[in-house]
């Protein structure tokens, strides 16, 4: 999940920002846990560009035509628990925010809710996915 989100690539695509810190346990579970699952990589590689995004790292990272550090764009972004996943379209305007461990159940009904772009027609809490 490491990389630097430019629009152009892939610019049919949602964005999927992992906001993490080294020493949080929770965010070391989802990277151990949750994102090697295979459902979870399936839906992840058809719908998203993913971005790692370490909130304690003073690293410099392009975000829409300027640099910020990652942890100042972890701040803009309005994280202040980790782990956190921003969701972006592909113009980078926030879908949606979740944070906390998620079981990965219950992250690829999350994930398939918005790579459909679902969240344009359904709340997530009627969401169905099709099997």
């Amino acid at each position: 999940m490491d990389g630097v989100w430019a629009p152009e690539r892939k610019p049919d695509r949602r964005v999927l920002i992992n906001v993490h810190t080294d020493w949080c346990e929770f965010s070391r579970q989802m990277d151990s846990q949750v994102y090697p699952d295979s459902a979870v990589r399936r839906v992840v590689a058809e719908h998203f560009i993913t971005v790692g995004l370490n909130a304690d790292s003073d690293r410099i990272v392009r975000f829409r035509g300027q640099e910020f550090t990652e942890r100042a764009l972890a701040r803009r972004l309005g994280v202040r628990s980790y782990p956190t996943v921003v969701f972006m379209d592909p113009e980078g305007h926030v879908i949606l925010q979740t944070n906390g461990l998620m079981p990965t159940d219950d992250f690829i009904r999350m994930l398939t809710y918005i790579g459909s772009q679902a969240y344009d027609r359904v709340d997530f809490a009627e969401f169905k996915p099709e099997p």
